[in-house]
């Protein structure tokens, strides 16, 4: 049987092992909960805690996100990869893998990029990069149809 996790006393929602990061939307309709252990997000109705759909598969599994205020996308943090994969929370599909260019990933570090977010405005996206110290600022205006592009690093320190 396939681990679960309790919102109402007499519902349960079907899980992968090991959650870890869950997330509401800005009007409480929908809750959206990760496993350390899955590619996959899952997108659940808190009216009465049904599966709506999950989203992906991403490329590893899935660690920090955020979602926009249209409930239409999100970004997410996969193990062993220094960027971000976008989803679109409506069809359930992933869209794109966003590598950090210039920034070597040798796959070894377990979370390099553990952050991940929307500025308010929704017209960037920002990724931390904790393998190289410092956080990726991306073009994020041509969503959903085209990748979004690098516009800047901030370099953190120690």
């Amino acid at each position: 049987m396939a681990p679960t996790i309790s919102f109402l006393s007499s519902q349960r929602i079907p899980v992968a092992p090991k959650t870890h990061n869950a997330i509401c939307n800005l009007d409480s309709t929908r809750a959206y909960l990760t496993s350390v252990t899955s590619p996959y997000v899952h997108v659940i109705a808190t009216s009465d805690d049904h599966l709506v759909r999950k989203v992906g598969p991403f490329g590893d599994s899935v660690r920090p996100f955020a979602i926009n205020g249209r409930n239409t996308l999100m970004v997410v943090n996969v193990n062993h990869f220094i960027g971000f994969e976008v989803g679109d929370i409506r069809t359930g599909a992933k869209l794109f893998r966003v590598p950090v260019p210039g920034y070597p990933d040798d796959g070894v570090q377990v979370n390099p990029s553990h952050g991940v977010g929307f500025t308010p405005d929704e017209r960037e996206v920002w990724v931390v990069d904790g393998r190289h110290r410092a956080v990726h600022v991306f073009d994020a205006t041509r969503l959903p149809t085209r990748i979004p592009t690098k516009l800047a690093t901030i370099t953190l320190s120690s």
